[in-house]
């Protein structure tokens, strides 16, 4: 009776370790800023290997990754989707946030500057200026949605803002009745939602959509620099 229960605090131990752990070599920490985990940068172009494997094989293992790259700071969300993500220095002051699924398998890296920009500060320029270009350089920390239409989720500090066009994807530029290429001056969006962090109002068709495919998600502690 003894040895059963001491086998039984036992395997509530591991398994409390494993919930806490992550998901295989993969250990998690949401409390700590990822300035204070990370030791080691990388150049660009060892990021980029990472981008070119999930875009030509359609992901890369986190067994993969762990073999070329030192796993230092990993985050855990609560979407289904993508729960997990792992977060690179960049020797040029940027991040890499290499998205991955329940399988611990990297289906994004995305590289974003290190600082993200307020709600504020993106509500006045986006006021003013619904340039495209303008818009991306102004917030470079941005994803793109693979749909048909443009659909941009561009990444503030206080949450996130999903921009979906009018128009089929934006590109630079477009053709002029002469044939000529022109710059693109103005993109209208169809509908601008804003999803707070950890806050998912269905009072839209937009905002119900999003909820339920809602790829990528980024916790607060990694919005903002430790300067």
């Amino acid at each position: 009776m003894k040895i059963k229960k001491i086998l039984i605090a036992c395997f509530a131990i591991l398994l409390a370790l494993l919930l806490s752990s992550g998901n295989g070599i993969f250990r998690y920490d949401n409390w700590v800023r990822k300035e204070d985990l990370i030791t080691v940068s990388y150049s660009l172009e060892e990021i980029e290997w990472i981008r070119e494997q999930v875009t030509l094989n359609g992901g890369l293992s986190g067994g993969e990754l762990a073999k070329r790259f030192e796993i230092e700071c990993v985050r855990k969300t609560e979407f289904y989707q993508r729960p997990y993500y792992v977060i690179f220095a960049i020797d040029n002051g940027q991040y890499a946030y290499v998205i991955m699924n329940s399988a611990m398998k990297a289906k994004e890296c995305l590289i974003w500057e290190s600082e993200f920009r307020t709600k504020e500060e993106f509500e006045l320029f986006f006021s003013q200026n619904q340039n495209y270009k303008d818009l991306r350089e102004f917030n470079p920390n941005y994803f793109r949605w693979g749909f048909g239409d443009a659909v941009d989720s561009f990444y503030v500090q206080e949450g996130m803002y999903t921009i979906i066009y009018a128009l089929s994807l934006p590109t630079e530029y477009t053709i002029d009745e002469n044939g000529n290429e022109k710059p693109i001056q103005n993109w209208q969006p169809y509908d601008v939602v804003y999803l707070e962090n950890g806050v998912y109002p269905k009072d839209s068709w937009s905002q119900t959509f999003l909820t339920l495919n809602l790829r990528l998600y980024i916790l607060p502690i990694d919005k903002q620099s430790a300067r």
